[in-house]
């Protein structure tokens, strides 16, 4: 479930590298097929137009520290003054997203452990075989 993606010093760098690693993948069935842009060229559009979504549970709320709040506001405040919006928005949901995460992940670990876990169950400790199994 894991998704990687380009990191790197700069932007440009990142899209460099973004470039050569996306699109087709005849290895990968559910790669697009779509047309890759030019990331580098699109760079120079800047982000007049683009919105910024700052979610408010994970920035607002009370387990955020007030530290990393004011570096989220204040990192998307270049963004804005280079014609970006910046919206504050909500994904009421975020709360939930640990538990969500563990179901999704423990189902599709169990599937990818089924074989092991009817015949090797004693490999693993017993809360994981507990939480692999439960959703077989």
């Amino acid at each position: 479930m894991d998704t990687p993606g380009p990191l790197g010093r700069t932007v440009e760098d990142a899209a460099s590298l973004l470039q050569a690693i996306a699109g087709y993948d005849p290895k990968d069935p559910l790669s697009s097929r779509e047309p890759v842009p030019d990331y580098a060229r699109t760079l120079a559009d800047g982000v007049r137009g683009l919105r910024i979504g700052i979610i408010r549970e994970l920035t607002f709320g009370p387990e955020t520290d007030a530290e990393v709040r004011g570096a989220v506001v204040e990192a998307a405040r270049p963004s804005s003054g280079s014609g970006a919006v910046t919206d504050e928005i909500s994904l009421p949901l975020v709360p939930l997203a640990g538990a969500i995460f563990m179901a999704l992940a423990d189902s599709d670990g169990a599937g990818v452990h089924f074989r092991w876990l009817r015949t090797r169950a004693a490999d693993y400790d017993q809360g994981t075989r507990r939480r692999l199994l439960t959703p077989a």
